[in-house]
């Protein structure tokens, strides 16, 4: 039995088992018991995994003591560190600071003055250094890029705008290399991967994309409104849809894809080393499956206004983090807005709503793990050619629901985190609420975790324990283990709320503000553009 060999080689066994192998040893015996919660090593590979973390290399003569003390600083700063104003620019002139977009490839990017700049923020916790690559805009792109995104591993960003020749609008992605201040990159198969829409008309008025590997996605929106793969080594687009609601796509692995459209989700397959374009109206219904949603209640209706995700690992080449986001722990945030006839109990804030809001947060590994399950040929078949998986089948033990009595101004997602923002009604003291929800497997064995349920300026109502809620055709179950943290902030007035925008990093939490600090707390002199930041 493992209780009577030496300490040396019960740890060594330790060390090899999956943690929920080593929960269960715990129970064991006391003396296992004692070595498991004594060991620092052991201690440190059960809390990376609470953490949803994955030890990167970085200071390799630290400590594996030194190591676990970072990791549960780090761990600990989501949960107890305020927010702290940061400025990016101090200037009379507010025009001098353009606009920010979400954060990518684990920093913040910005305009200002012709410059491109990405700011990457302090981690004492994960020895990440504070860093601003400054670069000046390409001579041919001569105007203010819709989107931008940075991928340091493969020393990549592309700056993203719709153009419109003869009367056709176009997504042109240009393809620049940091390291060579925005010159064209080497390895692009073209400097500019260019899209057409079919229809000349009506006009497509934004997009934004994103980087996964040799992937770019992107998205056009407006009345014209298109989704597409494209490779960009290879000037080849994998994928192309078009649809006319509102929809989210995420590509999950190299190969496949999750696409949120309305009330369904759908996983897609692509070729991603495909020779040719395929510029179909849908994908290929053969190479999709469905995954149901929650049954409604009769008379409900859902309608999404949010998703959120950022699942392509963040790699810099000027530094190695102690610890990262292990991307298989990434979670997909979903935002719907369900109504109803009947009236909805929020016990905790003692009010009965006709309406409610439904966060959903689907871990990756629960989303590729049903996409595996089409390939063993388990699931039911649709009638032309996909598959369905029903609601009982793969949500209530692989995802998290909460309900919420508001919606939030903005919501954003990295790793395991969902961080949404909640303007105070009247704007009188102008502060804002944070809600960052962490949904994680082993989140309870994080040493900062707390399970006594805190009162929060929004109610939040675990469907799970709470079961007459009245929008679905049966009690919503998900088992997900979670925690939830609240932060203020300030925000201003309600057009300075306008203009202001949240973003989660691997690294901490960021809201931006264009505002007069001579109305903030704390600040006396000059026009800031910057951003509230919890740093870790």
């Amino acid at each position: 039995m493992l209780g009577d060999l030496p300490d040396e080689l019960q740890i060594r066994v330790l060390l090899l088992l999956d943690v929920s192998d080593v929960i269960s040893c715990k129970r064991v015996c006391r003396r296992i018991r004692s070595i498991i919660d004594d060991t620092a090593v052991i201690r440190y590979k059960l809390e990376l995994c609470a953490a949803a973390m994955l030890d990167t290399g970085g200071m390799p003569n630290l400590s594996v003591s030194e190591r676990l003390s970072r990791l549960r600083a780090y761990d600990e700063a989501w949960h107890t560190a305020p927010l702290q104003f940061r400025p990016l620019l101090a200037t009379e002139d507010p025009d001098e600071y353009e606009d920010w977009w979400t954060t990518t490839g684990g920093t913040i990017p910005y305009t200002s003055r012709g410059t491109i700049r990405l700011f990457r923020p302090l981690s004492v916790s994960r020895a990440v250094p504070e860093r601003t690559w400054t670069l000046d805009f390409p001579e041919d792109f001569e105007e203010h890029p819709a989107w931008i995104s940075v991928d340091f591993a493969q020393d990549l960003i592309v700056l993203s705008r719709m153009t419109r020749i003869q009367l056709e609008d176009s997504l042109d992605c240009h393809l620049y290399s940091i390291e060579r201040g925005c010159a064209p990159h080497p390895l692009a198969i073209q400097p500019i991967l260019g899209n057409r829409s079919e229809a000349p008309t009506p006009r497509a008025t934004a997009c934004d994309t994103f980087i996964f590997g040799d992937l770019i996605g992107c998205t056009i929106y407006g009345n014209v409104k298109r989704m597409l793969v494209v490779n960009w080594k290879t000037g080849v687009t994998v994928w192309d849809y078009h649809y006319t609601g509102r929809a989210y796509f995420y590509i999950i692995d190299s190969s496949r894809l999750i696409l949120v459209e309305g009330y369904t989700m759908r996983i897609y397959t692509f070729d991603p080393t495909a020779t040719s374009s395929r510029d179909v109206a849908a994908p290929n219904p053969g190479t999709s499956c469905e995954l149901l949603l929650p049954p409604l209640a009769s008379e409900t209706t859902a309608s999404l206004f949010f998703c959120e995700s950022q699942l392509a690992s963040v790699t810099f080449t000027d530094c190695t983090p102690i610890f990262s986001n292990d991307p298989s722990s990434g979670i997909i945030a979903v935002f719907y807005s369900i109504g109803s006839n009947a009236l909805v109990d929020f016990p905790e804030s003692d009010q009965a709503l006709s309406w409610a809001c439904l966060l959903m947060l689907l871990p990756i590994h629960t989303v590729l793990s049903q996409a595996d399950y089409v390939s063993s040929g388990r699931s039911q078949t649709l009638a032309m050619g996909g598959h369905i998986i029903s609601w009982d089948e793969w949500g209530p033990d692989g995802t998290r629901c909460l309900l919420l009595d508001r919606s939030p101004h903005y919501l954003s997602a990295v790793g395991s985190k969902c961080a949404m923002y909640f303007p105070r009604g009247d704007y009188s003291d102008g502060m804002a609420d944070v809600l960052i929800v962490d949904a994680r497997p082993w989140v309870h064995l994080s040493s900062s975790y707390d399970d006594h349920h805190c009162r929060y300026p929004m109610c939040i109502l675990d469907p799970s324990s709470y079961s007459d809620h009245r929008l679905f055709k049966s009690p919503l179950r998900s088992k997900l283990p979670y925690r939830a943290m609240h932060k203020e902030v300030y925000i201003g007035t309600e057009s300075e709320l306008a203009s202001s925008r949240m973003a989660l990093l691997e690294d901490g939490l960021a809201i931006s503000h264009v505002v007069n600090p001579d109305a903030r707390p704390g600040q006396t002199t000059g026009v800031n553009a910057g951003f509230d930041f919890l740093f870790t």
